[in-house]
């Protein structure tokens, strides 16, 4: 496991946490799906109630005077099929969208004579109904940085006439008005981003700098560095950011398909494992059921576009039930520090001997610690920096919350 981070080790913590990355498995394995029936690449990847899809797109199985599609697919994971659906609207390449209360946002990107777009629409998958809502006063643009979250549609950056760009714009949904907002340090195209409870990501896109978004103040604020990296897919889960496959400054595939997550809380990147065989130039994603499924894009060596599909078990928590808060009067327990670097030590709300188990798993799900009664502090020297999650069996019933390891 591979952690990049903007603190500065000692020579004595990089020992041991090498030691460690010998002696210890990570990460879930990649399960081979169905192919495809399609290729695509810059496919606007996402999921609505259980479904996967992906709009639009480029494709060199498209003929000259469609290169960017109209192709429209629903994925089926109870039956790992394939079906085409109907679209009728702009086709696009390079385009870009996230789903917002069950709709999916999207625009953006080049149309079909490769002109820049800077509109904006929304579909509705119960009625089947795509909606062209007002167009961005901005510069049209390729693959920006595009998130939704609190009834609001967040654009920038991307690739422009003139270059690549660093504006950043807000869409109220609600009252579908455009307004612009402070830019992002650095103008970069094809970035990797997602949001984070009340915080947006973004960052790499022929740079290495991420930086995060506060809504509230709109500013921006670096955040650690990842490897130089453009054209890959991401999504976050869990409290957690990934950024998944891409390519290098040059648009040439990386030796393997890398996966990072990264963890707020200590500001870090955790390479996790990657998806079979080189990276993939521009794939889609999208999440059902905790699986990340990856789809489509470009490898070089040899040149083909992807049909073989994977996914990722973002094991969030370990196969089990897991009792709200609600079931109790108060949390049953407390964790400090959290984040911690030697030692957690638990507080009791609860009479401790009412405690039959308590089992701590690492991010992949293995499990790192038991003991079959109550403890008051656990000794953290034999984790490795990352997030775990604490589960308490108390009757029952069985609690969980999350701690960081710095």
């Amino acid at each position: 496991m591979t952690i990049k981070s903007t603190s500065i080790f000692t020579l004595s913590t990089f020992c041991f946490v090498f030691c460690m990355m010998i002696t210890q498995s990570y990460g879930q394995e990649w399960e081979k799906m169905n192919n495809t029936i399609f290729t695509r690449n810059h496919g606007i990847g996402f999921a609505i109630d259980g479904y996967g899809y992906i709009l639009t797109g480029g494709s060199s199985e498209t003929d000259e005077t469609n290169f960017h599609s109209r192709d429209f697919h629903r994925y089926d994971p109870v039956t790992d099929t394939w079906e085409k659906l109907d679209y009728d609207g702009t086709s696009r390449g390079y385009g870009i969208g996230a789903v917002w209360d069950g709709l999916l946002y999207f625009g953006f990107g080049l149309d079909n004579n490769f002109g820049l777009l800077n509109d904006l629409w929304s579909w509705d998958p119960t009625t089947n109904t795509f909606t062209e809502l007002p167009s961005c006063p901005c510069e049209g643009r390729t693959h920006p940085a595009f998130v939704t979250m609190d009834n609001k549609v967040y654009v920038g950056m991307g690739g422009g006439s003139g270059g690549n760009l660093g504006d950043w714009w807000q869409y109220d949904i609600e009252t579908q008005v455009w307004t612009q907002k402070a830019g992002m340090p650095g103008n970069r195209h094809h970035p990797y981003m997602f949001v984070i409870e009340d915080d947006i990501y973004v960052g790499s896109g022929h740079r290495t700098t991420w930086f995060k978004y506060d809504v509230e103040t709109d500013s921006w604020t670096q955040i650690a560095d990842l490897d130089d990296r453009v054209a890959g897919t991401q999504f976050s889960y869990g409290g957690r950011g990934y950024a998944l496959s891409g390519t290098d400054n040059f648009h040439d595939n990386l030796a393997t398909g890398e996966f990072w997550q990264y963890i707020p809380e200590i500001d870090s990147w955790i390479e996790l494992e990657p998806h079979p065989g080189q990276s993939r130039w521009a794939p889609s994603s999208f999440i059902i059921d905790g699986y990340v499924y990856i789809v489509s894009g470009w490898t070089a060596n040899p040149s083909v576009e992807e049909y073989e599909v994977y996914r990722y078990l973002l094991a969030e928590s370990p196969t089990g039930t897991e009792e709200e808060w609600s079931d109790f009067q108060q949390s049953p327990f407390d964790i400090y520090p959290n984040p911690a670097t030697e030692f957690i030590n638990i507080d009791y709300n609860i009479d401790p001997s009412k405690v039959s188990s308590l089992q701590i798993f690492d991010a992949s799900s293995k499990m790192v610690f038991e003991k079959k009664e109550a403890v008051q502090q656990i000794e953290l020297d034999q984790f490795v920096s990352g997030s775990y999650w604490i589960y308490m069996t108390v009757g029952d019933k069985r609690i969980r919350k999350q701690f960081v390891k710095q």
